[in-house]
C-alpha cells in the first residue's frame, strides 16, 4: 500500500529547495492567500483561497515563524485557522494570522486546540 505524497503549496518548492542548501529566512515566512503577493516575495508562499489546508505538505516550514496573511479577504477565516493549526502541527515555531476583518491571532505549539 502506498501513500500519496502531498504537494508543496504554490511557491513552496522554491523555498524548500533554497532551504535544502542551508539558506533560512531571517524574518520568517509569509503565507499569502494572494498569488500576486506570494509571487513578489522570496519568502512568500501561496495558499490558494479555494484550497483545503490539509492537501499540502507544510513540513518545510518546520522551525520557522510564519505570518499567514489574508489582507485581501480571499479566504474564509475558519479555513485560515485550520491552516494555522496544520502549519503548527507540521513543526512551525509559531503562526501569526493576519486578516483584515479580525484581530491578530497567534498559534503556538501545544495550543493547537484554540482553533480546532
Amino acid at each position: 500500500m502506498s501513500t500519496k505524497v502531498k504537494p508543496f503549496p504554490s511557491y513552496g518548492r522554491r523555498m524548500f529547495q533554497r532551504m535544502k542548501t542551508g539558506w533560512h529566512p531571517t524574518n520568517g515566512v509569509n503565507v499569502y492567500t494572494s498569488w500576486r503577493m506570494a509571487r513578489c516575495f522570496p519568502h512568500g508562499v501561496c495558499f490558494p483561497p479555494d484550497a483545503r489546508p490539509d492537501e499540502f505538505n507544510w513540513t518545510f516550514l518546520a522551525g520557522q515563524d510564519i505570518t499567514l496573511i489574508n489582507t485581501e479577504g480571499r479566504c474564509d477565516y475558519d479555513t485560515l485557522k485550520k491552516l494555522a493549526v496544520i502549519i503548527i502541527q507540521s513543526g512551525a515555531a509559531r503562526v501569526g494570522l493576519v486578516d483584515a476583518d479580525h484581530p491578530l491571532e497567534w498559534f503556538v505549539p501545544g495550543k493547537e486546540a484554540q482553533a480546532a
